[in-house]
């Protein structure tokens, strides 16, 4: 069965830089030269988000009902390209590098005003050694939401479509930030099978602060279609007491989606899963047939259930004709027994014909009445 989640044990004597993971693996965290850039500060006040380079500004507008300030990137102290500010009352603040007159008249256009003065705001080359995209997120209200989370991983989810808005450095790493990171691909050792979300819960679990498991969601390499796949085999494999998996390909897809794994990584996992659902099924009905359970399913009704449960008509008949006929004889005996003591044999056989029991289950249950 999968692997549940546990409190990772706690890490000392990490530092800035260069650090060993799991299986050999050299990692050196790339991130700005402050001699060289200043920090991009982001805050928002509902959907609108603002972004400055000036510190006393951000604290003034958090007085004035701003919030949630982050570091979002660096950006050159000298150099680079200008971002300009637009606004709108009914969409906020809009930043671009296009300071074009087609694109001034597109903004104007729309409702946009241009804000006067420089916003201060710098974007670095994308061919700088450790420049990293900055997006805008749009919404179906026209407002915009600006992060590097390219992923979607921390972007809200009102917002959907993204483009790159220009280029920033990456945020300096802490030495927390590198512990995260460090735990996150001890989590994801090969083989992999936790997806983004569960592997976001394992360190918020572990007492990392949000920024800390942003920085290391970022930077871990993981092929979520392969986790979701390796998550996959492991749900459908033998448990070590040799029982089989008794879920079906739509029980199994919903728990990879409980899971967190995106609909995609999903797909992909049921696409290529070697499960035998013609097992899973038998092994379903087995438990609804256990003596211990008491049954008074009939064959009819045991197929019900297993539809119910997501498995195929095939899957189900399959399931059906090889439960042991022991089993539908105890059943019939129950279902007589619980709802139909003291009628006559003719109300008997008539009642449980038409609940799906057999002519010969029907006929064990009244003789071992």
């Amino acid at each position: 069965m999968k692997i549940s989640l546990k409190k990772l044990a706690s890490y000392s004597g990490l530092a800035l830089g260069t650090f060993l993971l799991a299986g050999g693996v050299t990692v050196t965290a790339v991130s700005a030269d402050t001699t060289t850039s200043i920090p991009v500060y982001s805050i928002a006040k509902g959907t609108d988000h603002y972004l400055t380079t000036d510190l006393n500004r951000v604290n003034q507008l958090l007085q004035q009902g701003y919030n949630s300030k982050t570091v979002i990137s660096y950006q050159p102290v000298t150099g680079g390209t200008p971002i300009h500010s637009w606004y709108s009352t009914q969409q906020g603040h809009y930043l671009t590098t296009d300071d074009s007159a087609t694109n001034q008249a597109r903004l104007t256009a729309l409702g946009y005003v241009e804000m006067d003065g420089s916003t201060g705001l710098l974007s670095a080359s994308s061919t700088d050694g450790n420049a990293m995209p900055v997006y805008v997120w749009f919404n179906t209200q026209g407002s915009h939401y600006y992060n590097v989370d390219g992923n979607h991983t921390f972007t809200p989810a009102v917002y959907g479509n993204r483009q790159v808005a220009w280029y920033g450095y990456q945020v300096p790493a802490t030495a927390n930030d590198i512990a995260a990171l460090k735990d996150a691909n001890t989590l994801e050792a090969a083989p992999a099978n936790m997806s983004a979300t569960e592997v976001q819960q394992a360190l918020t679990k572990a007492g990392y602060a949000a920024s800390e498991v942003q920085y290391a969601l970022s930077h871990l390499t993981v092929d979520y279609n392969a986790a979701a796949l390796e998550s996959a085999i492991e749900y459908m494999a033998p448990a070590s007491d040799g029982t089989k998996s008794n879920l079906s390909q739509t029980e199994l897809a919903k728990q990879l989606t409980t899971d967190g794994f995106t609909s995609s990584q999903v797909a992909y996992a049921i696409a290529n899963v070697n499960a035998d659902y013609n097992g899973s099924a038998l092994e379903s009905a087995l438990e609804y047939m256990a003596p211990s359970v008491k049954s008074d399913l009939s064959p009819t009704d045991l197929k019900a259930q297993l539809l119910t449960d997501g498995f195929t008509s095939a899957q189900a008949d399959y399931a059906v004709a090889n439960t042991p006929a022991a089993d539908f004889n105890t059943a019939a005996k129950v279902a007589l027994d619980e709802q139909l003591k003291g009628l006559s044999t003719a109300d008997i056989q008539s009642n449980m014909q038409s609940w799906g029991f057999t002519s010969a289950q029907i006929a064990y249950a009244i003789a071992h009445q």
